[in-house]
């Protein structure tokens, strides 16, 4: 599968969480999802490492996502699973430089290791759905045109800055 859709699953699926916040105190179950979800992200980022690598990791990604949903009610992923005939075809490639990509790599993975860590924390929800806000914006850069109709694509400079 084109690696970019990696991305763009991650970018969808911080754009819902974030605009799912209620209240600035844990509710019952939101950090199991949250957890949940910051696993399925990093997952997503390795398979899209992969990819370019030349490894197919499209059926474990389908797999990710379909046990999510059926753990957790996202209907996020759901959209993205019944698009999965598009997405296996797609073949629009976005080039972005080596050391651009594994920039924005690491800033989101630093991005999601700081979710988890203000997980748990009871007091760390504001700081989580800080750092969604600014983890939303990065994959933005490394998937270029709007294969799952939604977002637009940024550059990497402007991701960076999102980013900070």
């Amino acid at each position: 599968m084109n690696p970019e859709i990696y991305y763009h699953i991650l970018e969808l699926g911080v754009i819902y969480e974030k605009g799912g916040k209620q209240g600035s105190k844990w509710r019952v179950g939101e950090r199991k999802r949250l957890l949940d979800e910051c696993e399925l992200w990093r997952h997503l980022l390795q398979y899209a490492s992969m990819e370019e690598a030349g490894v197919d990791c499209s059926g474990q990604a389908f797999a990710d996502l379909a046990a999510i949903c059926k753990k957790r009610e996202l209907p996020v992923y759901e959209r993205v699973l019944s698009l999965r005939a598009e997405l296996m075809t797609s073949t629009h490639r976005y080039v972005v430089s080596e050391s651009d990509k594994n920039v924005i790599v690491e800033r989101m993975t630093e991005a999601i290791d700081e979710i988890e860590r203000s997980v748990s924390d009871p007091g760390g929800k504001p700081n989580a759905y800080k750092v969604m806000h600014r983890l939303h914006n990065m994959p933005k850069a490394l998937h270029g045109s709007d294969e799952l109709g939604r977002g637009t694509c940024v550059t990497v400079q402007e991701a960076l800055e999102w980013g900070t």
